[in-house]
């Protein structure tokens, strides 16, 4: 076949063979399309039509499980790191008629090594007229700026869904979102719900609106949680409370006066009441306790103290006009000092009787007995309330200006 030196050759839809053995060729028998053949076969294919201009198709015939086509862009020189291997470009005109870069992808070389080679495929988009790498796709999919999150991780400022995220293969167990909420389901149970009026723990619980950090719990919120410090802290205080006794006062014994008295018992407290370092100014004398009811006056009439029960050793008075804290009088030398301690149990308790109890020790008058212990003493009260205490010598002595009187308390629960 000839071919003119000069101007164009009409091949008339005829086939351009172009190998010796005639399995290669160019045709374009069918109006506004070229086939080109390798191996006898149709595998690429150019077509032009008034609504899709330059399209193109790459045709693999083959019924087996191969993969094909398969089109390679080798770049053939040693690689090195941050190279980039092939570009797909994606171009178009904007409302100016100026030629544009719209986007693209790549491949980049991140590790050229044999053996532990490594690549990123990159996306590139436009973004305010400039073209900008925007996501990578390497191990793991992240952001232009991220570090690869390694195999099947995802790194992303924001991920946005439109209802649920799920677990593959487990449909009742997922993170639900609807506007101004979101919630955590599983096994098809609602367990989490958060919501603009706060927190909800399961499906009928209550709903938790804050957390406090409050060490005496004062708020008694239903619907406030507290932190492990305040919930510490509400805790020690109050086994303290309720275990240990707490100090309310001490005071100094002055002026030669010839009772100790103090009132201000409180409802829900016992109270522990240590006369300390005391000495009377007449020899030969026994100490008394009396008792308010009222809250102004001490008992002292007899039989005033005869709803009590006294037990002990030698301790006793027969009139019920006080409680006999002495076994035998006390002297009055300056080495005899005594020290009593005595423990009311619910004082302000009108739901059940009031004990106490005492010990004590001190310097007798009898020869012989310089030193005497009393206790084991214990006294069951009615349901009256106990408001106070007054500590006083038989015969009206006076106390020496010396020791004092502290008191403790202890909260009931």
């Amino acid at each position: 076949m000839g071919w003119p030196a000069t101007g164009s050759k009409d091949l008339n839809g005829q086939e351009f063979i172009l190998d010796a053995d005639g399995d290669t060729s160019i045709t374009a028998d069918t109006d506004d399309k070229i086939d080109v053949r390798l191996l006898a076969k149709d595998q690429f294919e150019f077509l032009g039509t008034s609504t899709n201009e330059g399209n193109f198709t790459s045709i693999d015939t083959d019924t087996g499980a191969a993969a094909g086509p398969i089109w390679a862009m080798y770049r053939n020189a040693t690689g090195a790191t941050s190279d980039v291997l092939g570009r797909l470009l994606w171009q178009g005109k904007d409302a100016a008629g100026n030629k544009t870069d719209f986007s693209q992808i790549e491949v980049e070389i991140l590790d050229p090594t044999a053996g532990t080679e490594d690549s990123t495929y990159n996306i590139w988009n436009t973004s305010a007229g400039t073209l900008t790498e925007q996501w990578h796709i390497g191990l793991g999919v992240y952001p232009e700026g991220f570090t690869d999150p390694g195999v099947d991780n995802v790194a992303a400022d924001t991920f946005q869904v439109a209802d649920r995220i799920t677990h593959i293969g487990d449909t009742d167990t997922y993170h639900f979102f609807t506007p101004d909420a979101q919630g955590l389901v599983t096994g098809g149970t609602n367990r989490l719900g958060i919501t603009n009026s706060g927190i909800q723990l399961g499906a009928a619980n209550a709903i938790v609106t804050t957390i406090l950090d409050e060490d005496d719990l004062t708020s008694d919120s239903a619907t406030a949680l507290a932190t492990q410090q305040s919930i510490k802290a509400y805790i020690d205080t109050t086994i303290a409370a309720n275990l240990d006794f707490e100090f309310v006062s001490t005071t100094a014994i002055t002026g030669d006066p010839t009772a100790v008295s103090a009132f201000g018992f409180v409802i829900g407290y016992d109270y522990k009441v240590v006369l300390e370092a005391v000495c009377l100014a007449v020899d030969n004398e026994d100490l008394w306790l009396r008792l308010s009811d009222d809250g102004s006056t001490y008992e002292s009439g007899a039989a005033d103290y005869g709803w009590g029960a006294q037990t002990g050793a030698g301790i006793g008075d027969a009139s019920d006009a006080q409680i006999l804290l002495t076994n035998a009088t006390m002297g009055n030398d300056a080495g005899n000092v005594g020290t009593w301690e005595v423990t009311f149990i619910n004082p302000m308790g009108t739901s059940e009787k009031t004990t106490l109890f005492f010990q004590g020790i001190y310097g007798g008058i009898t020869a012989g007995n310089a030193i005497n212990i009393t206790g084991s003493a214990i006294f069951i009260q009615g349901t009256d309330n106990i408001h106070g205490f007054q500590f006083l010598w038989s015969s009206g002595s006076a106390f020496k200006n010396q020791g004092d009187v502290t008191v403790w308390r202890r909260k009931r629960s």
